[in-house]
């Protein structure tokens, strides 16, 4: 019998070791301040509140919305919050606390699960590569987990990389019986987690799947019956997962998902990423910005130049006649299908292909792109094997390729805003938030509201108070009840709601909760019919006259029973499927296209005594990141100084190009400073334009320049404003003003029209006055 430490891969426990230094900023305690963190610590509080009563798989968030509820959990993938619910329960933690774990656990899976799937293919040290691609790629390392805070996004990510080394394992022979079934198992039941963990890219990574798979058959790869196998086991996976994705297809109507694609600030015209910026380095995060935490839209130099020179290993091998180095062929075309996506040279692609809108960011495939520049960097084994067999060469040159993303991803190290120390997740703090406009239901756009929701209402200040106390909350809407009648709340949880009722005559009892299907009232045991309010959409039902035991609960509906069934008789076929591939044997598989050299141990020693030291050197202001002084910036390409009124100041500018052509793309931005916290809330507009008082030929208005309330802007440090500009396709070609102003409708008498508003007086540096607006460049239209 061979000891255990025979059976640790020592390349694995190297992975995990190099992957650990992607962990650096959760050395400090807390998380910061991203686009959707508040979204999920609040949903994380809120499952936890659903498992405290007992209800371990809501559809429902009883807190939500003024304490109306809203089906997030229905709708949206919710396995996150399921993890983290474990983890409170265990270790006793906060919501904060449970989401900096998620964020370790997706990290070092994410390189785990990269280095398992390529290393059946390119040995322990394209796996390394690979594992550090992927996981020091920008937008897993610090775009997923902190400027955008999207933990269900991250891991998927992090599940990714351990399907397909599942389905990997499908095309390897093994005489073990327990092994097949296993393979089976496992990869049925990983890509089920990974439909129920997030839902957009679920849907993205089965068509990458599916592309994989007929690609292995495409080219005799793989036999028909592994394809089949392999097929079947997708096939059953999904099936898994059906008690979740079947009732949200077939109750999509039943709540305003259009608003996904109708909000102007979710429109995915203005998220694509220039070509430029992507094959850029990270730029370095400003300590002096009021709002420096933004995301890194670029899969890391670091990932382009291994990438590259790992296909070049690939062509090198399909040179020397090694066709299994046909396999990463496929990513390698659909890494550049999905970079060409994320550009705005694909926007008529967007436009016909209408389902692509669902997505809102075409940024979204830097995941899938990171995902397959990780493999194919791990093609660089495949010229590693062939330089000479002397050790003082393989080591120093393994170590330097190892080093790169290493190197690439110090920038993203410092997180700037990293505020969030503790947060009260209690359901009166998150209502207080929803009643201060903050949050409403921890979604952007409100896509999960039900339909008959036609006029949001207003909170309800009993209802709040009974969250706030920590008891039973109820939400009879007591506002409304005809006074010759009495209840008595009986019983509460999430989904869950009985009274006692007496009535000296019939009356229609309404309930302070949004209906939506599933929801079923009945009166001393007898179903009565649910009508919902006009306008607000609240649950009402008829009671009679006498005593009543009336109840409320949310129970399954025709297509949630339909998606249990869906599931069960999955899981009924997978174990008839693990049967029959035990009695199995293949006779073909890939092979392995290098051979391992034995070179990453000491090259892990050797990555860490440079790695290390620089760290210590580099991890400082001004060198890994900007510290710019309140009032200056150093991170604008153009510092300038305008003054707008006498509390704000323009202090620099980007501009994406000078010269440019109809219906070509304009990206500017802007860089504010306040002297003094400003007195009135602002507008920025963008306007180009012949001269200052005629019609703008394009233009940029935006409420909260740079994103930030100029109400909470403080001397303390500048506002990055950033516009992406369309030029018009009938543009005239000549010379054209970029125009910016800031403006306020405060302070106007009201019934008087507003106009331009009340714009800032612009001053330029020499105090000059210059009207009202600031000319701050020219453009050429050719």
């Amino acid at each position: 019998m061979r000891p255990v430490y025979k059976h640790i891969d020592a390349g694995f426990i190297i992975t995990l070791l190099l992957c650990a230094f992607a962990l650096i900023p959760l050395l400090k305690s807390g998380l910061p301040q991203g686009y959707d963190v508040l979204y999920h610590v609040y949903r994380v509080a809120e499952m936890d509140r659903s498992w405290q009563a007992g209800v371990y798989m809501p559809r429902w968030a009883s807190s939500f919305y003024f304490g109306y509820g809203y089906p997030v959990f229905h709708y949206y993938a919710s396995s996150t919050y399921y993890l983290t619910s474990i983890l409170i329960a265990i270790i006793g933690i906060s919501a904060v606390n449970a989401l900096r774990i998620v964020i370790a656990l997706s990290l070092t899976g994410a390189g785990g699960g990269m280095y398992l799937f390529t290393r059946e293919r390119y040995g322990k040290t394209g796996a390394i590569l690979a594992a550090l691609v992927y996981v020091y790629s920008p937008y897993i390392i610090y775009t997923e987990p902190y400027s955008r805070g999207d933990y269900p996004e991250l891991l998927a990510f992090s599940l990714i990389p351990w399907i397909l080394w599942r389905f990997e394992r499908l095309t390897i022979p093994t005489e073990s019986s327990l092994q097949r079934v296993s393979n089976v198992i496992l990869a049925s039941s990983s890509l089920a987690l990974l439909i129920i963990t997030h839902n957009l890219m679920a849907i993205v990574f089965f068509g990458i799947l599916m592309g994989w798979l007929c690609w292995l058959r495409l080219t005799r790869l793989i036999t028909w019956r592994t394809w089949f196998v392999m097929l079947g086991c997708a096939g059953i996976g999904v099936g898994l997962a059906a008690y979740f994705w079947l009732p949200v297809l077939l109750e999509r109507d039943a709540v305003q998902l259009d608003n996904l694609i109708e909000v102007a600030e979710l429109d995915y015209r203005n998220f694509f990423i220039p070509l430029d910026d992507l094959l850029a380095f990270s730029p370095r995060a400003d300590s002096g910005a009021l709002n420096g935490l933004q995301p890194r839209y670029n899969p890391g130099a670091g990932a382009v130049i291994l990438a590259l020179s790992g296909f070049a290993g690939t062509a090198f091998a399909l040179y020397k006649r090694q066709y299994s180095a046909r396999y990463p062929l496929y990513f390698a075309i659909l890494a550049v299908v999905m970079i060409f996506l994320i550009t705005p040279a694909s926007s008529g692609i967007w436009d016909r292909i209408s389902p692509l809108a669902l997505l809102q960011f075409p940024w979204r495939f830097l995941g899938p792109v990171a995902v397959c520049l990780a493999i194919l960097a791990a093609g660089n084994a495949h010229w590693l094997e062939y330089l000479p067999p002397q050790k003082q060469i393989q080591i120093p040159v393994f170590a330097g390729l190892c080093l790169i993303p290493l190197f690439a991803a110090i920038p993203t190290f410092y997180i700037p805003q990293w505020d969030l120390k503790a947060v009260d997740t209690s359901a009166a703090a998150y209502q207080e938030a929803e009643v201060q406009g903050l949050q409403r239901g921890t979604t952007f756009s409100g896509e999960f509201l039900p339909v008959d929701v036609l006029v949001l209402p207003g909170a309800n200040q009993r209802l709040l108070d009974d969250f706030a106390d920590g008891g039973m909350v109820d939400k009879l809407h007591r506002e409304v009840l005809p006074e010759n009648v009495q209840v008595e709340l009986i019983e509460q949880d999430p989904q869950h709601n009985v009274w006692h009722v007496e009535a000296e005559s019939p009356f229609t009892m309404e309930v302070l909760t949004f209906d939506f299907p599933g929801w079923r009232a009945s009166v001393n045991g007898e179903p009565v019919e649910i009508r919902p309010a006009v306008p607000h959409g609240f649950i009402t039902f008829p009671i009679p006259a006498g005593e009543s035991t009336v109840k409320l609960d949310l129970t399954n509906t025709p297509p949630r029973n339909a998606g249990f069934a869906f599931s069960g008789l999955s899981l009924l076929i997978l174990i008839g499927a693990g049967h029959f591939v035990s009695r199995q044997t293949e006779n073909r598989s890939l092979e392995k296209s290098t051979q391992d050299v034995r070179i990453p141990g000491l090259a892990a020693i050797l990555v860490m005594l440079i790695y290390i030291p620089l760290l210590l050197i580099v991890m400082r202001p001004g060198v890994a990141w900007l510290e710019s002084e309140p009032g200056e910036t150093l991170a604008a390409e153009h510092p300038v100084i305008f003054n707008a009124g006498d509390q704000i100041q323009l202090i620099g500018y980007d501009i994406s190009d000078t010269e440019l052509h109809p219906g070509d793309r304009l990206d500017l931005a802007l860089y504010w400073y306040a002297t003094e916290v400003p007195r009135a809330g602002y507008a920025v507009f963008i306007h180009v334009a012949t001269a200052p008082d005629v019609p703008p030929l394009a233009q940029s208005d935006r409420q909260n320049p740079g994103g930030v309330p100029s109400l909470e802007w403080t001397p303390e440090g500048y506002i990055y404003d950033p516009h992406v500009i369309y030029l018009p396709e009938w543009m005239p070609p000549g010379t054209y003003q970029i125009n910016i102003g800031l403006w306020t409708c405060e302070g106007i008498p009201e019934g008087q029209d507003c106009g331009n508003g009340l714009r800032l007086s612009v001053t330029g540096s020499t105090g000059k006055p210059t009207g009202d607006i600031i000319l701050l460049t020219e453009i050429i239209v050719k």
